[in-house]
C-alpha cells in the first residue's frame, strides 16, 4: 500500500494507473479501510485520489463499502470540497444500503442539488442520489417532482436540465433513470424566483429541508 500512497501522492492519474490501482486493492477489506483514512486526510493530492479510487471500486462492486455507508455519509456532511463531494455521492450512489434511507444525506442532496453555489457535477448528483433515495420511499417521489418542476429550467445549465428531465420521465413512468457522463459537466444555475412560481406542496419549515410527509416509521441514521 504504501507504493499505491506513493503514486497517489505524487501526480495526477491517468485511466491505466487507476485500474492498475483498483485491481490492486479488490476486495481487500484492509486494503479498503486504509484508503478511506487516506481519503479522509487534509492533504491534495492524497485524498482526492484516495477518493476517485474509491469511486471506481464501487463502480466495480456494489458491495464493497456497504459497511462504510454511514462513514461515508457523515465525511460527505462534513466536506466543503466539490471535487470530493461529487466522488462521494457516486460511492453512495454506487453502494447497496438495505436500511431505511438516510435523512441528513436526503437533506443535503436537496439542499445543494438548487443550490447555485455548488458546481453542476455536484448538482447533478444530487439530484440522482435524491431520486434513489426516493424511490425507496416512493411517497417522496411527488415531493422530488414538484421540487425540480418548480425551479424555472430557464436557469439550468444543458447538464443538470438533462438529469432532472431524465428524473422527471422516469418518476412519471416510475421507471429507472439511465444517465451518461456527460451529463455532470457544464456550468452552474440559479434556482427561479419568479412571483408566479408554484410552491412545493409537502408541507415545509423552510427551504426544501426535512420532508414533513415522512412515515413516523422511517428511521434517521
Amino acid at each position: 500500500m504504501e507504493k499505491i500512497k506513493e503514486i497517489l501522492q505524487s501526480h495526477r492519474l491517468n485511466k491505466y494507473e487507476i485500474e492498475q490501482i483498483t485491481e490492486t486493492i479488490g476486495k481487500n477489506a484492509e486494503k479498503i479501510h486504509t484508503l478511506l483514512q487516506w481519503a479522509q486526510k487534509e492533504e491534495d493530492p492524497l485524498a482526492w485520489h484516495a477518493w476517485w479510487v474509491c469511486d471506481h471500486l464501487a463502480k466495480g462492486d456494489h458491495s464493497l463499502f456497504c459497511e462504510h455507508y454511514g462513514e461515508v455519509i457523515r465525511l460527505l456532511l462534513e466536506s466543503n470540497h466539490d471535487g470530493k463531494q461529487r466522488l462521494m455521492l457516486n460511492v453512495l450512489m454506487n453502494t447497496q444500503s438495505s436500511g431505511p434511507i438516510s435523512i441528513p444525506l436526503l437533506n443535503f442532496c436537496l439542499d445543494n442539488m438548487l443550490s447555485p453555489q455548488k458546481a453542476t457535477a455536484v448538482q447533478a448528483s444530487c439530484i440522482k442520489m435524491a431520486y434513489q433515495l426516493c424511490k425507496k420511499e416512493p411517497e417522496l417521489l411527488p415531493e422530488l417532482k414538484v421540487i425540480l418542476e418548480n425551479a424555472d429550467p430557464d436557469f439550468f445549465t444543458p447538464a443538470t436540465q438533462g438529469v432532472t428531465t431524465k428524473v422527471l420521465k422516469a418518476n412519471k413512468t416510475r421507471g429507472t433513470a439511465t444517465f451518461q457522463r456527460g451529463d455532470l459537466y457544464n456550468h452552474s444555475f440559479q434556482r427561479g424566483k419568479g412571483k408566479n412560481q408554484k410552491q412545493p406542496i409537502c408541507r415545509r419549515q423552510h427551504n426544501v429541508r426535512d420532508f414533513q410527509c415522512l412515515r413516523p416509521s422511517s428511521t434517521v441514521k
